[in-house]
């Protein structure tokens, strides 16, 4: 039985389960937000001092591929933070998504993982699934 903190004014029951995943997926889609905004300002930016440094030149070697990732990825952000949004509103379509999302970032994570922080990813985006199950019966 999902967490219940007390009334919304739609007059239905707001689920703590519902609430902190639909966190998660904001909290995920603006940290995921920060590194392509990065890629993409470092991609056209110029460089600071004297001539080209060695980071400008992969970034221009390498622009097409890190504007490429940099746009997928913002989308993808984005999509986070919609459906947390959607979550926060109690939408059942927000826990359609959700699931889906969720599943997807696992599994990208688990074909791509590279760094420590995915396996943190990983774990967030499992939790997150697991709390819009836990409080599906409060999507409207």
């Amino acid at each position: 039985m999902p967490i219940e903190d007390g009334e919304t004014n739609k007059g239905y029951k707001k689920s703590l389960a519902i609430t902190v995943s639909s966190t998660l997926f904001v909290f995920h889609g603006l940290l995921h937000l920060m590194f392509p905004l990065f890629l993409l300002l470092r991609v056209f930016s110029p460089p600071e001092g004297d001539g080209l440094t060695h980071a400008w030149v992969l970034s221009i070697m390498f622009s097409r591929m890190f504007t490429f990732e940099g746009v997928v990825s913002i989308l993808f952000s984005i999509s986070h933070i919609v459906i947390g949004v959607l979550l926060w509103n109690h939408e059942k379509i927000g826990g359609y998504f959700g699931i889906l999302l969720g599943f997807t970032t696992a599994l990208l994570t688990i074909l791509f993982m590279f760094n420590p922080q995915d396996i943190i990813l990983f774990g967030i985006s499992l939790f997150s699934v697991s709390l819009i199950i836990l409080g599906w019966e409060h999507l409207e």
